[in-house]
């Protein structure tokens, strides 16, 4: 069972943004995050961090060039900062989203993003109040615009009588 925290951005109004619009971030280990490390933070732009994960990747080479540390040595600084980004990059990236002013809009969990996302979307109409239109009460009189209601569906412009 994986669970998503979903985020929707404050301008989403209608359905069909919110649809477009809505970031699932998956909870738990980031393992593309683990695997591709700096490349993975350039996808999701979390462009401090990029940077950062250069200075620091520039700063480790640097320091085993000069101080002529073991390659060994290198490949597990390099592993535990890699396993640092798996372990915080879903983290990130929900920070990111509060940053930019998005709201969280909930939790759903399922065996698939695909699930999450009916589920998640399937509740949210459900949650949308649909006012309905409104209809005088007591001895008003309804009357209806018939210039506003189109008299014939299709292609004719009008109805012909034939005869």
């Amino acid at each position: 069972m994986t669970i998503y925290t979903v985020h929707l951005p404050a301008d989403a109004l209608t359905a069909d943004s919110v649809a477009e619009k809505a970031a699932f971030v998956k909870e738990g280990f980031a393992f593309r995050g683990f695997v591709f490390t700096g490349l993975w933070l350039l996808l999701h732009r979390l462009w401090l961090l990029a940077i950062g994960y250069g200075l620091v990747f520039v700063a480790i080479v640097a320091a085993f060039t000069f101080l002529k540390l073991p390659p060994l040595a290198f490949g597990g600084i390099m592993l535990l900062l890699a396993l640092l980004i798996g372990l915080e990059g879903h983290e990130w990236l929900r920070r990111r989203y509060t940053s930019l002013g998005w709201v969280h809009a909930g939790t759903v969990s399922g065996p698939s993003l695909e699930e999450c996302e009916r589920r998640f979307f399937k509740d949210w109409l459900a949650k949308q109040t649909i006012s309905p239109p409104s209809v005088p009460v007591g001895g008003g009189s309804m009357s209806v615009a018939t210039s506003a209601v189109p008299r014939v569906l299709g292609l004719f412009p009008t109805a012909r009588s034939s005869g």
